[in-house]
């Protein structure tokens, strides 16, 4: 059996999430144990034909993105409000440390000095049990002697998102999008020596488990080995806020990545394997360039050479040639037409709903379209390969306005963990993920953990945040969980800059008004009827009602058409509007039933292409190929800031917002700004030295 095999094993048919490697008997903590009975509950989901995929009826929780929109984010989930705090800047010419470095010191029989790993007594960094630090810099300030350095958990102490292995650490950084220093500055933690429990061994390795682990044989009892075995790290945890004010103030994060360490990240040549070794063995390598190539089979190609090094040249790609892609749960096909846009060569996809294939089919004939329960197609014997898989699983349960138990309940929760058995038979290079932001909940988190379980135990890298899809040219206040992960081996791409802004510059385009995207509607469309729509309105007795100014964003459209109705006052969106507002192209075929539902379920084809822009950029530059451009992240990604002005309802307002601190509620602005300055003067205080060469 292959390593990547025994990371996801099997029981027949079914794929059972792994708990622990046999000898890792550390007692759980009561989330811990939550999440084992969840895990129980939920072992066949995302192989079990069973459970069938739900899709809601037309006019089913009709108003469901609205509410989601009304619900004030959670804990841990981003910051939307803007954040002018300068990044840090140097101590002045002259001034003098009030502390004394040292390159050693001696502290109970153990000599410490910069790349000593030591334990220590457990602290907690969001919610997560440190145990370990790899020292940067010692000092002395008058009797404290204080260890600086990068911090260490290990797995199962990171409340299920990763598989439970002993000895088995992870690396956690935090980082600030307005700092440009090092992340081995920023990221580094504070601890007093006297903190500092013995000496241990520490090996970082982009080895699969059990490559690498302590030698077991050595030890007689699991204290003995927990005490004394090396500790190995195989991922990254990074948690990004928006400024170290937010830090301090225990604000929400801005995003999060579980990043496997790449061959770059491994100094030991005897823990190191190249990054192409561990992709071919994978999915069996790769096409540069992109697995679709005309009148050519899509048969990935094996590169056995040891060596990431990039080729002597740029290779051109063939006439016609693109990277393929997958659309689970793909509907009338927002998140395909968005990728075909981008150049991707939609390969396959899959739905059970019958009007929504419909749609589908007159829009991508060349794709090979499975209209079956999710559970049925990861269950069937063909091999399905392509360079990325999109999966925008059902999100209404994960809603903050499901208070009630449904139903349909224990479907929904399957379908979110059908993931790994989609990933595990597509086997794609990078996968995308949309979902709503409710799954951030605090109360969803022994959920949203597992959920990035089925990426970890697959050794799947992943990002995740909040993101305004405003930025990328849709007209509405739709904010959504959007994800990004890449198989082992393949370096995990970051979010794609705004292409839109309330403020533009630098190439940024204003905002897409409501207006601006109703120029798209085709007056002589079937989907059109706006006699029939007026007809509607007024048999509902709810029109006519106050017109509105439409250069504004309107709120989400959902499976109804949202609460939003035609800026006259007098009737609902038609359907055409609504495909407009959506940004489908005006050449998109829909079919009946429930044609409003199919628009309102739909990933915006806009963001899609902008999102999938991107990506086919950084594939072509992780390829090598001659058509390869710069690729730019979102380190200085545009952050929409809501504005009344700018939007037909009220979605979060600021001087309103809660954030979650440990449980508790509080006012975003409890705390007193006149604090800022102090909080990064300080700041500034304990992290400056990490920056200075070791002979000053």
């Amino acid at each position: 059996m292959s390593q990547q095999a025994e990371s996801s094993a099997r029981a027949g048919s079914r794929i059972v999430i792994n708990l622990d490697d046999g000898d890792d008997s550390g007692s759980p903590s009561i989330f811990g144990q939550e999440q084992r009975r969840l895990i129980a509950r939920f072992e066949e989901f995302g192989a079990s034909p069973h459970r069938p995929l739900w899709i809601p009826s037309e006019g089913d929780l009709e108003r469901l993105e609205a509410e989601i929109e009304r619900e004030v984010f959670s804990s841990n989930v981003i910051d939307l409000t803007d954040d002018d705090t300068p990044g840090p800047s140097p101590l002045p010419t002259g001034n003098k440390p009030r502390f004394t470095l040292f390159a050693q010191y001696s502290w109970n029989g153990m000599t410490i000095e910069k790349g000593t790993v030591v334990e220590i007594e457990k602290l907690y960094k969001y919610k997560f049990g440190i145990q370990f630090l790899r020292v940067q810099l010692i000092r002395q300030e008058g009797p404290n002697v204080i260890l600086q350095g990068i911090p260490y958990a290990r797995v199962r102490a990171m409340r299920g998102v990763f598989p439970l292995k002993r000895n088995e650490v992870v690396e956690i950084l935090t980082t600030h999008v307005n700092d440009p220093r090092e992340w081995t500055a920023q990221a580094a933690i504070e601890v007093n020596v006297e903190k500092v429990l013995r000496i241990r061994g520490l090996q970082l390795t982009n080895t699969l488990f059990p490559h690498a682990r302590f030698d077991i044989q050595k030890f007689t009892t699991p204290k003995e080995a927990e005490e004394r075995g090396i500790l190995t790290c195989r991922w990254r945890m990074v948690t990004a806020y928006k400024s170290v004010v937010v830090e301090m103030k225990k604000g929400p994060i801005y995003s999060r990545t579980l990043q496997r360490l790449m061959a770059d990240d491994v100094t030991d040549p005897n823990l190191r394997v190249a990054d192409a070794k561990l992709l071919n063995a994978w999915r069996g390598g790769k096409v540069r360039g992109g697995s679709h190539i005309p009148g050519a089979p899509s048969v990935p190609v094996v590169n056995l050479d040891a060596s990431d090094s990039p080729s002597a040249e740029p290779m051109p790609r063939v006439p016609g040639q693109a990277y393929t892609f997958a659309d689970a749960f793909c509907g009338a096909g927002g998140a395909s037409s968005g990728a075909r846009s981008a150049g991707f060569e939609v390969k396959i996809a899959c739905d059970m709903d019958k009007g929504a294939c419909a749609s589908y089919r007159r829009n991508f004939t060349a794709a090979d379209l499975r209209e079956m329960n999710i559970f049925d197609f990861i269950n069937s014997k063909d091999v399905c390969r392509v360079d990325v898989l999109h999966i925008s699983p059902p999100c209404q349960y994960w809603s903050p306005a499901h208070t009630c138990p449904g139903k349909n309940d224990e479907a929904n929760v399957s379908v979110l963990y059908a993931t790994m058995g989609l990933i595990d038979k597509i086997r794609p290079r990078l996968v995308t993920i949309e979902q709503t932001f409710g799954l951030l909940q605090e109360r969803f988190e022994a959920y949203f953990n597992l959920f990035l379980h089925c990426f970890t135990e697959v050794n799947y890298s992943v990002s995740y945040k909040i993101t305004h899809l405003s930025n990328f040219g849709v007209p509405q206040t739709r904010k959504r969980l959007t994800m990004i992960a890449a198989c082992s081996g393949e370096k995990l791409p970051p979010f794609p800059k705004a292409t839109h802004s309330k403020t533009p510059s630098d190439g940024l385009l204003p905002l897409v008004t409501a207006e601006e995207a109703l120029k798209d509607v085709r007056p002589g469309s079937v989907l059109h009827d706006v006699r029939g729509a007026l007809t509607r309105a007024r048999l509902s007795g709810t029109f006519p009602k106050p017109p509105y100014d439409a250069n504004k964003l309107l709120s989400t459209i959902t499976t109804s058409g949202s609460d939003s109705y035609h800026p006259s006052g007098l009737r609902k969106f038609t359907p055409e509007e609504l495909r407009a507002l959506m940004t489908f192209p005006w050449d998109h075929k829909f079919a009946p039933p429930s044609i409003k539902k199919q628009i309102g379920n739909a990933y915006p084809p806009l963001a899609v292409a902008a999102w999938y822009k991107h990506l086919d950029s950084w594939l072509l530059k992780r390829d090598d190929m001659a058509e390869a451009e710069a690729v730019a992240g979102d380190n200085n990604v545009i952050i929409l800031d809501d504005d009344d002005e700018m939007e037909e309802e009220v979605v979060v307002d600021n001087d309103d917002a809660i954030v979650l601190d440990g449980g508790m509620e509080k006012d975003a602005h409890d705390e007193d700004d006149d604090d800022d300055g102090l909080m990064i003067m300080e700041w500034r205080r304990r992290s400056v030295t990490l920056g200075r060469d070791d002979d000053e």
